[in-house]
């Protein structure tokens, strides 16, 4: 016996119905998007969540007006990077840029289940992202190239101030995460200051921190744009990659760094040794006076102060500048040990890549250049 459609509760849809009028409809009529499962959550948000959910009545009011606290101090990061997009676009004599790493890949990107134990290449990559025009630079490079410290980030950022910033921008603001051995010391600090009262390349200089957990940024966004799990067996095809990941509104621009600048060894004998001030509650630091600088903490109690020359200097030695624009190229760079990537790995890979390998040489690593932590505010 069979049951005739007009008894039955199943819905039929239309036969010329098909996905992409279904989105249409989801997002035109009904403003519904799909999103995915939030990862790399604040750890402050979460221990603030669970508390609210175990703790006694009495101090749910505290802990909740501790969380508003917090969430208020992370969204003035996005308003600040807000205001400066808007003015950006509205004046050129303005140029706003938020830069961030990517996540590490790996040399040699296979699916063979033998990756997952053995040693591979880590290829790095610095994104400096235009807020005004949503261009893209892509610093590339591997670990046989150079680290993640503070002398790769400053290198790469005066690249593209260099580069790709007009002559006629005399205010810049840049926005970051607050990890603190690569972006958050005193390193990039006097290197910001440098920009506008050494070289005059610049009025002012801005840099805005973000709250521990709350920096999404374009940046990340554009990483969408890579395939992981593309085949890739040496750095050049990752780069390759990189060149046609995205089209709108522009292809990525990489550069493929090979060398880096010894910017700590240079700025010493033009500012103090050691930084004056805590750089771990730093939000905004910009540098106004010839010097000092002022910042703002994460208490947001004022601006605060704090002389960046050495006591001792005088006038004469102040005019002494050029030993700072005439940057020494460093040989920075060090060669990775070949034993470090496993050789059972090689085998499945082409014979070009494997020669690339088998021509790392088997120099020990530079001393004293310890990895980098990408967490904010280590």
């Amino acid at each position: 016996m069979y049951t005739c459609l007009q008894d039955t509760r199943k819905l039929y849809l239309p036969e010329d119905l098909n996905g992409h009028k279904m989105l249409k409809v989801f997002v035109q009529r009904f403003n519904i998007a799909f999103g995915y499962p939030r990862k790399d959550t604040c750890s402050d948000c979460d221990t603030f969540n669970v508390k609210l959910a175990s703790q006694e009545t009495d101090e749910h009011g505290r802990i909740r007006t501790e969380k508003e606290l917090h969430l208020t101090k992370a969204n003035i990061f996005y308003e600040r990077k807000s205001n400066a997009r808007r003015d950006a676009q509205a004046c050129p004599t303005i140029a706003a840029i938020s830069f961030d790493f990517w996540k590490n890949l790996s040399c040699p990107n296979i699916s063979t289940s033998e990756v997952y134990c053995r040693r591979q290449l880590s290829q790095y990559t610095f994104n400096v992202h235009s807020l005004e025009d949503n261009n893209a630079i892509l610093y590339a490079y591997d670990e046989t190239t150079g680290k993640k410290g503070a002398d790769d980030v400053t290198s790469m950022l005066r690249h593209y101030v260099n580069n790709f910033v007009p002559q006629e921008v005399t205010c810049l603001e840049a926005f970051c995460d607050s990890c603190a051995g690569q972006i958050k010391n005193w390193t990039m600090l006097r290197f910001l200051h440098s920009l506008v009262h050494v070289e005059k390349r610049f009025g002012d200089v801005k840099l805005s921190f973000s709250i521990k957990g709350h920096s999404y940024m374009e940046c990340d966004r554009e990483m969408v744009c890579i395939n992981q799990k593309t085949r890739v067996e040496v750095p050049e095809q990752w780069l390759q990659l990189f060149e046609t990941s995205r089209s709108n509104p522009s292809l990525f621009q990489v550069i493929h760094m090979k060398e880096f600048l010894s910017i700590t060894n240079n700025l010493k004998p033009l500012y103090r040794a050691t930084c004056p001030i805590q750089t771990r509650p730093l939000r905004k630091p910009y540098s106004p006076f010839p010097n000092h600088m002022r910042c703002r903490t994460i208490e947001n109690r004022g601006m605060v102060d704090f002389k960046v020359l050495p006591s001792q200097r005088g006038e004469s030695r102040h005019q002494d500048q050029v030993l700072f624009c005439s940057f020494i190229l460093s040989n920075w760079g060090y060669q990775l040990q070949s034993s470090r990537i496993s050789k059972s790995l090689k085998r499945f890979c082409t014979p070009e890549a494997q020669q690339y390998y088998n021509n790392l040489a088997s120099l020990e690593e530079t001393e004293g250049s310890p990895d980098v932590s990408d967490e904010d505010d280590a």
